[in-house]
């Protein structure tokens, strides 16, 4: 009986300590839902969910080999950026995958869009994007599409096909892909140019 009204007494330390840990849980709480329902309710809906997961597990192997890089574990580095190339390198099809425009410039044969995602930002000292080069060559397509400049949405189809980076640390920090897409659309709505 003597322990139970020690418990409850509110000048108990144990208590106090207790009651402001359960205070800043619920803080702590209610800040991770308001935020999650704002990221639910206000942000585009640009990025399908095929690109999402591809950027997830992007950047699992960046926080997996940078893991490994500092604790100076080379053979685990060494299997993790193995792997990774296994992944980024494997075949795939993008459907209406989004970017942002950087520049448009011509080609052997029409235009090229480099187009950037940056929406795979990581708890890291650096800034990581996926970079696409969309070679058009279909002249509607050419006379539409060579009036984007910097900043414009752009939204494109096709077969990723390998990573074209030169190093390993290009290929983790900002793949680079080079395709000749089957569709693309200026807006998430809008028509598409197949091409």
């Amino acid at each position: 009986m003597g322990t139970f009204l020690l418990a409850e007494n509110n000048n108990y330390p144990r208590n106090r300590m207790l009651k402001k840990l359960l205070k800043v849980f619920g803080v702590v709480l209610g800040l991770f839902v308001a935020l999650l329902v704002g990221v639910s309710v206000f942000s585009p809906d640009k990025v399908p969910d095929s690109q999402v997961l591809f950027t997830n597990q992007l950047n699992e192997f960046r926080s997996s080999i940078k893991d490994a890089q500092e604790s100076s574990n080379s053979v685990q580095a060494n299997k993790l950026q193995s792997q990774f190339n296994s992944f980024i390198n494997t075949e795939r099809q993008a459907e209406f995958w989004y970017a942002k425009v950087e520049s448009v410039s011509e080609s052997e044969d029409g235009i090229r869009v480099k187009a950037m995602y940056d929406g795979d930002q990581h708890d890291s000292y650096r800034d990581y994007a996926q970079l696409y080069h969309l070679f058009i060559k279909d002249e509607n397509a050419i006379n539409k599409l060579s009036q984007l400049k910097k900043g414009d949405d752009i939204f494109f189809s096709g077969s990723l096909g390998k990573e074209m980076s030169v190093t390993d640390s290009g290929r983790l920090e900002q793949p680079e892909f080079y395709l000749y897409p089957q569709s693309v659309k200026l807006s998430l709505d809008g028509a598409s140019f197949n091409l």
